[in-house]
């Protein structure tokens, strides 16, 4: 069972988004630890419950090694943007575990109407516990296997970065110069989103794009429907270019 008496820790609590789940648990009275992703948490065998918010690559060796350290029925829960990845380290740790996944960045001032993605690996009790603070707290938790939500992942976040980096760089090679007088709502709407994706962490925009192996795919599809339609620019077939 959870309850504001469990001691949790966070691993990589020191980043952005351990730091927004260090302050929100904190704000319902749950007592918090954390140290970051090289230094070992202290009194391992103590803790009720194991947040990891470390980079993507480094994350299954990171699970790996707190589980074998940590109580039987300490709750393990990974926070990648990916979970295909560690999914069998997660099945196998011999601990109740989860993958969470919270569509949403460190700058949100609420959990409420925010989506959080979970898939549940032998963690019934201590982990629907948890799933249930943050409905508590007004947000909507969905259900999904590892494999799927990998899939959608690659679009709306691999592709949409690949899109956004694409325009800035362009932007940037071409030497567009940012003037208000001349940009339209939809410019100022993309440069807005690009902006927005240029601010994360540069490491986790490489790794979602890099570590989800159903993205190769998804891009190749993206390129050659880039070609089709150049193509189309290219011979003026505005018709077509219309049905499309």
């Amino acid at each position: 069972m959870l309850d504001t008496k469990s001691k949790i820790h966070i691993v990589g609590g020191t980043g952005a988004m351990g730091t927004w789940l260090r302050v929100f648990l904190e704000s319902l009275d749950y007592s918090v630890s954390i140290s970051d992703e090289k230094k070992a948490a202290e009194n391992i065998e103590e803790k009720d419950l194991f947040f990891i918010s470390v980079p993507i690559e480094k994350s299954s060796v990171v699970i790996s090694d707190i589980s074998k350290q940590t109580k039987k029925d300490c709750l393990i829960v990974d926070l990648s943007s990916l979970m295909e990845l560690n999914s069998e380290v997660l099945k196998n740790c011999d601990r109740p575990a989860m993958s969470l996944h919270f569509l949403f960045g460190p700058t949100v001032s609420s959990i409420k109407n925010q989506k959080v993605i979970y898939k549940s690996y032998k963690a019934d009790g201590a982990g629907y516990d948890l799933l249930d603070i943050f409905k508590t707290e007004g947000a909507h938790i969905i259900e999904m296997d590892s494999k799927n939500h990998d899939f959608q992942m690659a679009h709306v976040q691999s592709l949409t970065h690949f899109i956004n980096l694409c325009f800035a760089k362009t932007l940037i090679d071409d030497k567009i110069g940012l003037r208000g007088d001349i940009s339209t709502p939809i410019f100022l709407s993309q440069l807005s989103t690009s902006l927005r994706v240029l601010a994360q962490n540069p490491r986790l925009i490489g790794e979602i794009q890099m570590l989800n192996p159903q993205f190769a795919p998804v891009l190749r599809n993206f390129i050659e429907t880039q070609k089709e339609i150049a193509g189309k620019i290219k011979d003026k077939n505005i018709s077509e270019l219309a049905d499309k």
